[in-house]
């Protein structure tokens, strides 16, 4: 069997032209076309559209591992998750034949998101507990201060003959080689830093340049506190700071302990 060498249809034996388009054949017989595609058969792919072997995108994959660790360092690494997956997601709609991992990238900028979106809200909740564990931790600084300023009037005293330290505005100077440094005067609480000649807290006057003899139940003898008074000295329980600890107030007493009160006494003695 030939076929024209022109458009393809079959032709008698030794014909020397075609019987569908009149074009002479010479000797040569024509290689038969290629089958068209029929039913159950699948076309040939042009060589211009072979598929290109994907690959998932990188960016993709760490955008979604960064993600996942906002878990544990938050904002940290859930920003530059969002950032990388957003890369991702416009690079693979780009290049859909190169690149794969959309899905990867969409959920490490929804996990990312997520994360970013939580955290003023856990610093929200969490910020009221920080503050008041560091308000404790001052409070508790502030005691153990005064403890010291008190342990440190008794260890003068003994020094001195059984004689407290002189009343006056500057009785922290007395005492000041007794504490070894003069920031024990100053009270974490406070807005402004305290010192030997500005203590953040007042003397009892009644109790200093007395004697230890004089005191009957220095357990409950108030000698410093929490006070503001313009002269350092407390006259009264009304120089009492209650306003510096939360509604506190921490005073320390001539037997060398500290405590801390919720209400104003009744006097700064017994």
């Amino acid at each position: 069997m030939t076929y024209c060498a022109k458009c393809g249809a079959e032709m008698a034996e030794g014909a020397p032209r075609c019987a569908q388009c009149g074009a002479e054949q010479g000797m040569q017989t024509a290689v038969p076309p290629p089958p068209m595609a029929g039913p159950g058969m699948t076309p040939p792919t042009p060589m211009s559209e072979q598929p290109v072997a994907q690959q998932t995108h990188g960016l993709a994959i760490a955008s979604l591992v960064l993600g996942l660790l906002g878990i544990i360092f938050a904002c940290l690494t859930a920003l530059p998750g969002l950032i990388l997956g957003i890369i991702a997601l416009n690079q693979i709609n780009q290049h859909p034949r190169e690149f794969g991992g959309k899905g990867l990238a969409v959920g490490g900028i929804v996990v990312s998101a997520c994360f970013m979106l939580f955290v003023p809200i856990f610093a929200s909740i969490l910020f009221p507990v920080f503050s008041k564990a560091r308000h404790t931790a001052r409070g508790t600084t502030c005691l153990h201060q005064q403890q010291q300023i008190a342990l440190a009037i008794q260890m003068y005293a003994q020094d001195h003959n059984g004689l407290y330290p002189p009343a006056g505005e500057d009785w922290a100077v007395a005492i000041e080689t007794y504490v070894g440094s003069a920031k024990i005067f100053d009270c974490p609480d406070t807005a402004t830093p305290g010192s030997t000649l500005a203590p953040d807290y007042g003397a009892n006057p009644a109790v200093f340049g007395k004697k230890e003899a004089d005191i009957t139940d220095p357990g409950h003898t108030i000698v410093l506190g929490d006070s503001n008074a313009a002269d350092y000295q407390l006259h009264s329980p009304t120089d009492l700071d209650f306003a510096r600890h939360s509604g506190d107030c921490i005073v320390g007493y001539a037997d060398g302990h500290a405590a801390r009160l919720s209400a104003s006494p009744a006097s700064l003695g017994p």
